[in-house]
Parts: structure tokens; C-alpha cells; sequence
């Protein structure tokens, strides 16, 4: 998967995010696998995730058992909170 940004929508906080983002390893995080810089554009190569986008899923079933999304959601949260690393919503 690709994710492209306007150079000029790059400030600190994008900057921090991608090198605190290319640190996890974790199996329920999107991995970052490369970051290239275009002269107009910042590309960001990441782990192909087969199912859709998430919140899709999430309007399409209406409800999630525990074991199918708080179990990894809380694992993953877990894992970056001992990074200290916070998460912006």
C-alpha cells in the first residue's frame, strides 16, 4: 500500500510520526516498509493489509466479538504505550 503527501503538508509532527511509526514491530501494526521523497511528494510504502479498510469492516458487521477486535486493538495499544509513544486520535 501507498500513501502519498503534498510536500507542503509536511511538518514536525508528520516528520516524528513517520520515524516513531517505522520503530514498531508488532503483528497488529501496519508496518512502514520504505519512505521516498519525490520533489513534490513524500511516498510512503506499507505492508499490504488484505480485508479492507477498517472502518468499513466495522459499519458493515455492526459489532465485533472481543477476540476479533479488542484483543488485538488492546494488544497493539499496549505495545506502543510501553514505547511511550502516544497515540492521536
Amino acid at each position: 500500500a501507498f500513501l502519498f503527501l503534498n510536500l507542503l503538508q509536511i511538518d514536525e509532527n508528520v516528520q516524528r510520526e513517520i520515524i516513531n511509526h517505522r520503530s514498531l514491530r508488532h503483528p497488529n501494526i501496519i508496518r512502514f516498509k520504505e519512505v521516498v521523497l519525490t520533489p513534490t511528494h513524500l511516498a510512503i510504502v506499507m505492508e499490504y493489509a488484505s480485508g479492507g479498510e477498517l472502518l468499513e469492516r466495522i459499519c458493515n458487521a455492526g459489532r465485533f466479538s472481543e477476540d476479533e477486535f479488542a484483543g488485538p486493538f488492546l494488544l497493539s495499544t499496549t505495545y506502543i504505550g510501553e514505547l511511550v509513544i502516544v497515540i492521536r486520535w
